[in-house]
C-alpha cells in the first residue's frame, strides 16, 4: 500500500482525525507563542510550526477536517 492509499484508509478513523486535529492545535499554539519569544525562541517555534504544517499537509488535514468536523 502506498502513502496515498494509507492516508486515505486512515481518513476513515475518528481517532486519526482527533490526532491530526491535535497536531493542528500544536501548530496554532506555536504561532501564538512567537510574539512572546526572543529571536532564538522564534526560530525554534518556527521550526515546530513548519514540522506541524508538513504533517498536516501529508495527512490532508483540510479534507480530514471537513469529513470529520464539518468545517472548512
Amino acid at each position: 500500500m502506498d502513502q496515498e492509499e494509507t492516508i486515505k484508509q486512515l481518513h476513515n478513523y475518528e481517532a486519526f482525525a482527533e490526532f491530526v486535529a491535535y497536531i493542528y492545535e500544536m501548530r496554532e499554539e506555536a504561532i501564538r507563542h512567537m510574539r512572546d519569544r526572543g529571536k532564538d525562541g522564534i526560530v525554534q517555534l518556527s521550526g515546530e510550526a513548519v514540522a506541524c504544517d508538513e504533517i498536516l499537509r501529508v495527512a490532508k488535514w483540510e479534507e480530514l477536517r471537513v469529513r470529520h468536523f464539518g468545517r472548512k
